[in-house]
């Protein structure tokens, strides 16, 4: 995937952190309680600085010359994995399917940790 391809997918991730945030703000606000709305906002806060850490990523290959692909992966399905389990782990109490969204909580570290590897790949590839 060239990284033309990535630039739109992260400006379009970049797009729906945005999107997710108002949802938030505006629909789950009456719907949630302050626990799991808290749980959806850290969600949003890690996928919004990490789609913003994408571009970044994809703005330091450029400078630099150097490959990113793994770091940009990486970060990427970190990213899903972590703010997207909490998604729906916020959403448990009014989701029909909440009886099964505690298994996405091994889901949730596993996410953190691959955005935390990625950047620790970026400073050792300079």
């Amino acid at each position: 995937m060239g990284n033309s391809l990535k630039i739109k997918l992260t400006l379009l991730f970049i797009a729906l952190a945005i999107i997710l945030g108002a949802f938030g703000a505006h629909f789950l606000k009456s719907k949630l309680d302050p626990y799991h709305l808290e749980i959806f906002k850290t969600g949003q806060f890690y996928h919004f600085v990490g789609a913003i850490g994408l571009l970044g990523i994809l703005v330091l290959a450029e400078i630099k010359k150097i490959d990113i692909k793994n770091v940009y992966w990486l970060q990427f399905v970190g990213i899903i994995c972590f703010s997207f389990s909490l998604y729906f782990l916020s959403i448990s109490p009014i989701s029909f399917f909440h009886n099964f969204l505690w298994l996405l909580g091994p889901i949730t570290p596993i996410g953190g940790l691959l955005m935390i590897i990625s950047w620790i790949i970026l400073a050792f590839k300079f």
